[in-house]
């Protein structure tokens, strides 16, 4: 299970090479949904989901998953994999400039 950040700054998971979305946090557990599951241009409506615990360390609900009804989409996952990457770098050598000036 991975943790990355969209564009806009939402949290996404990466689990068994399907991308996964924080649709709500509980008292106990946070709840997502496949990204491909929503109402948007690109969904499937795809119903997968999984529960973790509050701090994402571990699934807490995984039998309660469905089946994704989509491929894995690998190229994206590879992306979104890849543009985090250049981010991280990029803000290191921002914060590396800023203590050398």
């Amino acid at each position: 299970m991975e943790m990355y950040k969209t564009s806009k700054g939402r949290e996404l998971i990466i689990y068994e090479n399907n991308e996964f979305t924080l649709r709500r946090r509980n008292k106990t557990s946070n709840v997502w949904i496949c990204s491909l599951g929503g109402h948007n241009k690109n969904s499937t409506n795809c119903p997968a989901m999984l529960k973790t615990n509050l701090t994402n360390s571990q699934i807490i609900m995984k039998e309660s998953m469905v089946s994704h009804n989509h491929l894995p989409h690998m190229e994206k996952i590879e992306k979104r994999k890849l543009m985090s990457g250049i981010k991280d770098s990029a803000e290191k050598a921002r914060v590396f400039a800023r203590v050398l000036y």
